[in-house]
């Protein structure tokens, strides 16, 4: 066959018969970029979904746990995170797995599967996730408090839909390369900035990053996949269910980039479901660079010394961050603190390259790279542009600054 065309025939054929599409891959088997793009779309589909029926539940709050922050390695920070976390990345691991067998093991996320319920004191493991109607009642029931039985329909709803059903109109014939299947792996966040989807609103004025940072809008679904031969990352998926809100009903858009299996010559990127640039990408009236609020005010204050006075921009998380960058709301991210894993950037990095930017180590200016067995932080922090001469301003600019704080970071723990 030719080299993506088992892998289309497959998923054809299971369609049609009524079962999920599904890639059986010879030995050796190569995949269509475009095959794994809308494999990797549909799964944020439908994660989307899931995340906007979970969360409009009046009972959502019975749902939420605390656990200790893992960033700076202590359990000093408390974060948020929800049973829809949990369910979400399983459903992504599954999803994905199901259509390309190969990645089975190999679609990796922050969430370890367990859900601590405070109010029954139980341990609850979300596995394998079934997609019969009464297996999946069945399993639903058990993990969710029963105050959340009316939501249930809806989450059975979503999960029980075709896979390739979620994005029938997509076109992705414009996207070109093959990739050998089992040369590649896959970072997925199944909720990124967590505590905008437990506390976060609708803003009253969409499309404004001042207004949506913070707010449910800067909730985003993250997968990305990568080579694990180089840890370049190779397509990329930014969902984001809260897009906008009218009637009562959510409506999802997601961001989606590859760059193409011949060495990176073969870039596309859009958005589905389909919009007008003008609806969707914002451009800046001058530089902005989005950060955290934890950010050091030394390295602020070098940015703004550089860009200029107010160019800096606190904005809620990575995803949403990076998310700006590829609406064109902001024209580089720094963050300079090891707060940002590979979980958050895999997915962003390939579209923000497929557009022609980088996501870069913001000491060295090195493109990150990805591993299976590396979920560390990114140790010296992360910078990202749609500009490679901003990455390397941002680098420069900051790098006498960090250079301090690292030595004297080091004093403090001798």
């Amino acid at each position: 066959l030719a080299s993506h065309q088992w892998c289309n025939m497959a998923a054809a054929a299971h369609a049609e018969s009524g079962g999920p599409a599904v890639c059986s891959e010879p030995a050796g088997a190569v995949i269509s970029a475009g095959v794994l793009l809308r494999t990797l779309l549909a799964a944020t589909a439908r994660a989307s979904e899931l995340a906007v029926a979970m969360r409009r539940t009046p009972a959502f709050d019975s749902m939420v746990k605390r656990k200790p922050d893992r960033r700076m390695g202590s359990d000093i920070t408390i974060d948020l995170v929800s049973l829809a976390d949990l369910l979400i990345q399983r459903i992504l691991q599954d999803d994905i797995a199901t259509v390309i067998p190969a990645l089975l093991g190999k679609v990796l996320g922050e969430e370890d599967g367990v859900f601590y319920d405070a109010a029954s004191g139980k341990v609850v493991a979300v596995e394998d996730v079934p997609r019969t109607e009464g297996d999946l009642r069945a399993l639903l029931c058990r993990i969710l408090p029963p105050q959340l039985e009316t939501v249930i329909d809806d989450v059975c709803e979503i999960l029980l839909k075709p896979l390739e059903t979620l994005i029938q109109d997509l076109d992705s014939g414009i996207v070109v390369g093959d990739y050998a299947v089992d040369n590649i792996a896959v970072w997925v966040d199944p909720l990124d900035s967590t505590t905008s989807y437990v506390n976060g609103k609708m803003p009253a004025l969409g499309g404004m990053i001042q207004a949506e940072s913070g707010a449910l809008p800067s909730t985003t679904v993250l997968v990305g996949a990568f080579l694990i031969s180089t840890g370049a990352p190779i397509c990329g998926v930014v969902g984001q269910p809260f897009s906008t809100h009218t009637d009562d009903v959510w409506t999802s858009r997601l961001f989606w980039g590859t760059v193409g299996g011949d060495g990176g010559h073969n870039r596309s990127s859009g958005i589905f479901p389909a919009a007008s640039k003008e609806d969707i990408l914002h451009v800046p009236e001058s530089q902005l660079i989005v950060r955290s609020k934890s950010e050091e005010p030394l390295v602020v204050d070098a940015i703004e010394k550089c860009f200029g006075e107010g160019a800096t921009m606190v904005v809620n998380g990575a995803g949403y961050k990076l998310l700006s960058l590829i609406r064109g709301m902001s024209s580089a991210y720094y963050v300079g603190l090891p707060t940002t894993y590979p979980w958050d950037t895999c997915g962003p990095h390939a579209i923000i390259c497929a557009l022609g930017g980088d996501v870069a180590d913001a000491r060295t200016g090195e493109a990150l790279r990805y591993s299976i067995a590396n979920s560390n932080a990114h140790m010296n922090g992360v910078v990202a542009s749609l500009s490679v001469d901003v990455i390397h301003q941002l680098v420069n600019s900051t790098a006498d600054i960090a250079a301090e704080l690292s030595a004297s970071s080091i004093d403090l723990i001798a």
